[in-house]
Order: structure tokens, then sequence, then C-alpha cells
């Protein structure tokens, strides 16, 4: 009976450690490789004009202006 009760417990845990890490972007697959997003210099500009946009560092006029410098 014990031996039942902590297999259950610890595939258990297993199950949501991996469930977690999967929608977490950690875990790709059945191996534990941690997953890196390729990104360009142009995507991490516009992630970095984002993120100053939203803390109200930089206007929306700014924020229209730099990114049209980037292109987009």
């Amino acid at each position: 009976m014990f031996f039942a009760t902590v297999t259950v417990i610890g595939l258990a845990a297993i199950a949501a450690v991996t469930l977690i890490g999967r929608r977490e972007g950690v875990f790709c697959g059945p191996h534990l490789v941690r997953v890196k997003q390729p990104t360009s210099p142009i995507d991490e500009a516009e992630r970095i004009l984002a993120r100053r946009y939203v803390k109200g560092e930089i206007t929306p006029e700014e924020y229209d202006r730099m990114m049209a410098i980037l292109g987009r």
C-alpha cells in the first residue's frame, strides 16, 4: 500500500513538473533541454522599444518614429 501511494505521488509530481515546464517553454520533448528561441537584433530592438513604451519612458510619437527607423 505504501509503495503504491509513493508511486502515484511521484508520477503526479513528474507530470506536474513536465506540464508546467512545457507551458513555460523550459523543456522540449522528452529530453530536459532548455529552449532558446533565436532572435534577430531587430526583434530585440522592438522588444526593448515596447518595454520602454509600456513603462512610459517614451511617448507614442517617439515609439512610432523609432519603429519606422527599424523598418516596421
